[in-house]
Formats: structure tokens, C-alpha cells, sequence
């Protein structure tokens, strides 16, 4: 529904779109045809956002990616910054936002939500491993051996809200799997 309602709002800014379902669909739809641009969410079943924008960089496609997500944490905004989006832009902007993101991208300049800029000023650098509040809650339940679907319970989130700040503390961290998010958590003294 949601990105039937985005495709409506580009339909009389683009020549066409294609609506796909989860980040393998993504994938397959750019090997078959290079569109002049991606929306995605970083939350999509299967392959991440972020996955799918690192594999299809890999594979030589260069198509620039907004990602258009709830996701209004400055760890999950820089995390796909890294990893080659173009624009980041949180779904409770107005769909206006996301036309100036369109055409801001289309310039060759980068593009972040307004409400996003000040709290990335405010980040630390990133270099330094830092985690947000409710990351650093989210590893010590980890670390305590909880499951997704009981920190979820802990915090009154969601099951998704969890899996998707655990994967980008793998991503800022460099590391895949929940062993290896704590081994270097304790490397980098956040346990």
C-alpha cells in the first residue's frame, strides 16, 4: 500500500515505475532494465536495503538509491550514506520531500531529510563507534541472551524496529552475526 501511494505521488514526475516486493525482486529488476533511480526502504524482507545497494554496487550498477524509510536514526542514515545512498529521506516527511530528494539527486548532489541534518551535525564522527541510546539497551538485551521478540516486548517496539537497529550495529561494526556483534562490543568496550 505504501508503495503504491509513492507511485502514485511520482506518476506525473516519471516516465514509469515498477513497484517490487522485497530486496531479491529489486535485485533481479536491475539486472533485466537500469532505471535512473531507486527508491527503497533500508527495511525490506529478504535482502536489506543496505544489502541490496552494496550488491548492486558490486556488480557495477551505479543507479543512485534514495532510501525512503521510518528509520530516523542518525546511526541507520550515515550507515547508508557509507554504503552509497544518494538521499535518506524518513517517511513521516511529506511526499513533497521526496520530489525535492528526486530532483536534488537528479543534479548529482546528495540529498538527506531536513528533520535528519541537525541530529547528523550532532553525531559523533564517524569514525568512532557510538551507539544511540536505544542501540546500546538493544545490545545489553542481546547480550543478556534475549531474542528479538522478547527485546521487542522489553522496549514496545517492534520486532522489525529490533532486527533493523541489531543489522546496522553489524554494519557500523563490520561484522555479520550476533556472536561477532558482541565479541567486538566488548573489543570496543560498549559491554
Amino acid at each position: 500500500m505504501v508503495a503504491e501511494g509513492i507511485a502514485k505521488i511520482l506518476e506525473d514526475h516519471c516516465d514509469s515505475s515498477e513497484i517490487v516486493a522485497n530486496g531479491e525482486e529489486l535485485l533481479q529488476s536491475l539486472h533485466k532494465q537500469t532505471p535512473d533511480l531507486v527508491v527503497a526502504d533500508i527495511s525490506m524482507p529478504g535482502v536489506s536495503g543496505i544489502d541490496a545497494i552494496k550488491t548492486a554496487h558490486t556488480q557495477g550498477c551505479s543507479v543512485p538509491f534514495i532510501f525512503l524509510t521510518m528509520h530516523d536514526e542518525p546511526a541507520m542514515a550515515l550507515c547508508a550514506l557509507r554504503h552509497g545512498a544518494a538521499g535518506y529521506v524518513v517517511k513521516n516527511a511529506a511526499g513533497d520531500e521526496l520530489l525535492s530528494a528526486i530532483r536534488t539527486i537528479a543534479t548529482g548532489r546528495s540529498y538527506i531529510s531536513q528533520s535528519m541534518v541537525a541530529q547528523l551535525a550532532l553525531y559523533p564522527k564517524p569514525t568512532e563507534y557510538a551507539l544511540t541510546p536505544k542501540q546500546q539497551r538493544i545490545l545489553q538485551y542481546i547480550d543478556l541472551g534475549l531474542r528479538p521478540a522478547q527485546i521487542a516486548i522489553e522496549l514496545g517496539v517492534s520486532i522489525r524496529t529490533i532486527e533493523s537497529h541489531k543489522y546496522a550495529m553489524m554494519q557500523e561494526f563490520g561484522v555479520s552475526g550476533t556472536m561477532a556483534l558482541l565479541i567486538k562490543a566488548r573489543e570496543e568496550k560498549l559491554l
